[in-house]
């Protein structure tokens, strides 16, 4: 039929309350997955067979190593949870590879006040850009874009109740819509 990032999903599939149902390979799962993101209201659920390490990215905790835009930008929208373990000894010719059953309830409000969605992923997006830098310098290129001069941010930082030493994936999901909220002022 074609490619799934480019297809009218929308008007491919009439009906507004469908289960996506897919086994995605490595190379296209977070682009399908944010697709799907997209058009959340239409498909509100997705149950999906990934590669074990990218399953467990999506359902990453704060404070979790695995812990990502992915993770934030998906729990942000939807409940994810592992559904079950599929063994690589299940498939003939064996992969390299564990895969995970992922079961994706999307939301069409988020979980959290976002603020404008748009900022929001940026901040998140700009979190995670350079990982092992704490949230101020992480930021500090998109908040300088939006007029932030580096005492603003410091005040942002304040108000969002989020400590500028932090490093992003210690953050919960609150705390990054508190920052957004706050930078998009």
């Amino acid at each position: 039929l074609g490619d799934v990032l480019a297809l009218p999903l929308a008007e491919l599939i009439p009906d507004s309350s469908v289960t996506v149902v897919a086994n995605l390979p490595y190379n296209v799962a977070m682009p399908v997955l944010f697709r799907l993101l997209e058009l959340r209201a239409r498909f509100p659920r997705a149950v999906v067979m990934l590669q074990r390490e990218v399953a467990m990215r999506l359902v990453a905790a704060p404070g979790s190593p695995a812990r990502g835009v992915t993770s934030v930008l998906l729990q942000t929208f939807a409940d994810v949870r592992i559904a079950f373990g599929v063994s690589r000894r299940s498939f003939l010719p064996r992969p390299q590879v564990d895969s995970t059953v992922v079961d994706i309830r999307w939301r069409v409000e988020a979980r959290v006040d976002v603020g404008a969605p748009e900022v929001y992923r940026a901040v998140v997006r700009a979190a995670f850009s350079q990982r092992r830098k704490m949230m101020r310098n992480a930021v500090a290129a998109l908040a300088e874009s939006r007029g932030f001069p580096s005492e603003r941010l410091e005040a942002a930082f304040r108000t969002a109740g989020v400590e500028p030493t932090a490093r992003a994936e210690t953050l919960d999901l609150a705390a990054f819509g508190r920052l957004a909220r706050a930078l998009g002022a």
